[in-house]
C-alpha cells in the first residue's frame, strides 16, 4: 500500500467508525460520507462541517484532497456493506426532500 493509499484509508476508517456511533461528530461524519456515496439522494451542509473536531476535519479534507488527486469516488474505497449501517442509521436525516 502506498503512502497516499494509507493516508486515505486511515481517514476513511476513522470517519466510518465515527459515523457508526450516535454523537454530534458522528452525525457530521455520516452526512459527509453519505453525500459522497450518493449526492443525488443525500445532502451535505458544508456549514455543519465547520463544527467537527479538528482531527475529523483533517480526515474530511484528506478524503476530498485524495479523491480529487486520484480522480476517485467513495465507492473505490468503501463498499456497500460498510455504508449500509450508516444509511440505516442516518439516511432519513440527510435525504433530500
Amino acid at each position: 500500500m502506498t503512502d497516499e493509499q494509507s493516508k486515505i484509508t486511515g481517514a476513511l476508517e476513522s470517519l466510518l467508525e465515527n459515523a457508526y456511533r450516535d454523537t454530534g461528530g458522528s452525525r457530521r461524519a455520516a452526512q459527509f460520507l453519505l453525500s459522497l456515496w450518493n449526492v443525488a439522494r443525500y445532502k451535505v451542509d458544508l456549514q455543519e462541517l465547520l463544527y467537527v473536531e479538528s482531527d475529523q476535519f483533517v480526515d474530511m479534507l484528506t478524503v476530498l484532497q485524495e479523491f480529487y488527486r486520484l480522480n476517485a469516488q467513495l465507492d473505490t474505497f468503501v463498499n456497500e456493506d460498510q455504508i449500509k449501517p450508516i444509511i440505516e442509521m442516518w439516511g432519513e436525516t440527510f435525504e433530500k426532500k
